[in-house]
Parts: C-alpha cells; structure tokens; sequence
C-alpha cells in the first residue's frame, strides 16, 4: 500500500495509517473505521486507499453507505485490487465483491459452527472459559484441547456445595464463607459476588458432564437495543435432545447437585425477601390447587391477604392452554381452618393412635413405618454433620481455613 501511495504522489502522514485489527469488517463500529469517516468528514484528507470492498466493510449495505458519505465529502476511495473507474462497470465491480465478500463471511461462519459441533460430537470440550475448579489445556499439535482440574481452585468446589446440602445456607452466607476463606476469585478481584457464587450452584459441569449447543442467540424485541451492532442479544434453550454433552472431570457427585438444587429452590420459596408480610402466610408454598394440582401462591392486596392459583397468574409458565378458574381464598380464614386442624388432631391421643393405625396400613410419605423412617432421616443427618466436621478439620489442616 505504501507503494501504490508512493506511485501516486500522496503524501502519507502516519497517524493517517488507520488499522482495525481484532474488528470484524461486518461492523461499521470500528475504532479505525469511525476516525478514518471523521478524518473525511472534516475535510482533513482528499484520497482514501483501501486495500480491498471487503476490508472496508463485509455487508454491501455498509460499503454503498460509505462509498457514498465519502463521494459526498469530496474525497477519493482507490481499492488497491482494481482499477478505480466511475463507470457502470467499475460500479458492478464494486458491488459485486462487496455481495461476494458477504457471502464468503456467512459461509466461514457457517463452516467454523459446523467445525465445533463435530468437535463436541468427538468428545472434545469447545468453550475454552473453564469454570472455576478447572483451566483450559489448549491444544497442542494432534491432542485435543480440554479442561483439568485445577489443584488450587478445586477444593473450593465440594465444600462450597457442601455447605449447602448439608447446612441448608443461603447463596449469600456461602458467599460471606467464601469470602472469609483464602479460595479468591479469578480476575484479580478481592471478594466473591453472589451472581458468582450462585452461578456455580446451578452448574451441572461439576458433575463430570458439560453441554455444548445448550443455547441459540435470537434478536431481542427490548427497544433500548436496536441500535446494538450485534442485534442478536437473547439467548434460548434449544431441545434437550440437542444438547451434546462432552465428559469432563467430575468434582461432584449426581446426588450432591441434586440435593443442593432442591435446597436453592426451598430457600428461594420460603425466603423472607419473598414474603411481603412476613409471618401472614401460615401456608405458603404448602397448599396446592384443587382445581389444576399448581401450587397456590400467596399475595396481598392492601390490607389483606389471599392464596391464588399460580396457574392463574401465568398460565404460559405452568403449561396450561388457558388461566385456572379457581378463585381466590381469604389466606387468614384457610390458615385459621388449617390451625385449628392441626392442633385438634395434637391435642387428642385417640386421633394421634388412630392417624398411626391408618400409617402403618399403607404407605404414607415416607413409608410404612414412620418410627423406621424418622430415625433414618436422623441417621442420614448425623452422618452429614460427621462429614461437614471432617471437611472442617480437613480445610484446617490444608490452611484453607485459619482461626
């Protein structure tokens, strides 16, 4: 290029040498591109030498917008490839490269989705941002690239989800553990965040599986983002049978994540953010429709208080062709019906023998014996405060936790 400027007789100042590297041309937000138009647009330069339509824009809608807004401004663009000409033909010519540098664009694109699909298909993890726990091998010469697990952030990992399954912490007490502990996040960052932490909680990739093709980008219909260069800013499920899962060391147990979900679920119903009056709800996330089988919800309405079919509420989320029927209940005259229940059936020995007969006839929610099953939930719970000892001791004897 500096030849062909040479030839010419234009002189050539080097801040005028604008280079957009690691900025695709399918963009008009470009550092190089937006200073190169500003330089046209004060008149500050008469002749713009563009190696190639592609290099200024991949898209030939871009390339007539800009053609134009520098033929307005007086200046000249010379492509190094061709022969400028403002003749129909050197017009065609132009257009065209422009339209087949577009389509070689969608084809790469096309062609490097296809790649990382068969890749994943291989067994061959494609993300090369690990989670925590785990850092990305690139690959090297015919090996395959992956994730390992990493010594030092690993541990980190069981006795986070540890905490949980077994003290049935919030996400943000975990996080006020985390930060007391000597695990750091990555990225140079003193302290943990929540968004980070529950992250972590719901990724099912410590389990020894992770997902490639789980998500596809749609454009948003949000207003505030149609002037975004990338319009595609939404992402979605795809099919559960399009998922490719790709074996990945495994920090965690299957039962451990489960547990630990369900706990996030039952913290997140019965936490006191969500209750709007707290204590009101004597029966909240306890009573289900009797109409649909939804769970009831419980919401105010000034001063008082009502369950109400979640299915009434958004019948898209439940799965339901239309609203549930079922009408509202006066949530104080159902907890006083429930209250007043409970404590008849405490208070009489002869219902209390009478409710044990009829358990040990079928098999109730637990079992046919509810003896045999309260004291195997009590084992199983000794057994998890025995196992959070030990990783106690164990974290203090590896220094991951100090007095």
């Amino acid at each position: 290029m500096r030849e062909r400027v040479g030839r010419d007789g234009v002189g050539l100042l080097e801040e005028h040498i604008l280079v957009d590297d690691g900025h695709s041309g399918s963009y008009l937000d470009r550092p190089g591109l937006d200073r190169l138009r500003d330089l046209v647009h004060e008149r500050i330069i008469d002749v713009v030498y563009v190696h190639s339509p592609d290099r200024l824009a991949r898209r030939y809608a871009y390339q007539a917008i800009l053609i134009d807004e520098f033929n307005r401004s007086g200046c000249q663009l010379i492509f190094l490839n061709h022969t400028p000409s403002q003749d129909p033909e050197g017009q065609l010519l132009v257009q065209m490269q422009g339209v087949i540098a577009e389509y070689e664009r969608a084809k790469i694109t096309e062609r490097l989705r296809r790649g990382k699909l068969h890749r994943a298909r291989q067994g061959v993890v494609v993300s090369w941002k690990a989670p925590y726990g785990y850092r990305y091998i690139p690959r090297q010469g015919e090996v395959a690239g992956g994730w390992e697990v990493n010594e030092a952030e690993a541990p980190a990992i069981p006795t986070l989800f540890g905490w949980v399954r077994d003290e049935g912490i919030s996400i943000r007490q975990a996080t006020q553990r985390l930060n007391a502990s000597l695990w750091r996040p990555r990225g140079g960052r003193p302290l943990w965040a929540i968004s980070s932490v529950r992250a972590m909680l719901i990724n099912p990739a410590y389990t020894g599986v992770c997902y490639y093709n789980k998500r596809r980008w749609i454009e948003s219909d949000r207003t505030d983002r149609l002037f975004r260069k990338n319009r595609k800013t939404k992402s979605v499920l795809r099919p559960r049978e399009e998922w490719i899962a790709v074996p990945i060391p495994a920090l965690i147990d299957e039962a451990t994540f489960t547990r630990v979900q369900e706990q996030l679920k039952n913290n997140q119903a019965f936490s006191p953010r969500n209750l709007r009056r707290e204590g009101e709800y004597l029966l909240r996330c306890l009573v289900s429709c009797g109409v649909c089988g939804h769970s009831m919800v419980a919401d105010s309405q000034g001063r008082h208080t009502y369950y109400h079919c979640s299915g009434n509420v958004d019948h898209v989320s439940t799965s339901m062709p239309r609203r549930c029927p079922a009408p509202l209940v006066y949530a104080p005259d159902l907890d006083r019906l429930v209250w007043k229940e409970m404590t008849s059936l405490l208070s009489s020995p002869e219902t209390m023998l009478e409710a044990y007969k009829q358990q040990q006839g079928k098999n109730g929610l637990r079992g046919p014996d509810v003896l045999e099953a309260e004291l195997q939930r009590l084992d199983e719970r000794v057994g998890d405060v025995e196992r959070q000892i030990q990783r106690l001791l164990d974290g203090y004897q590896s220094g991951f936790i100090y007095p």
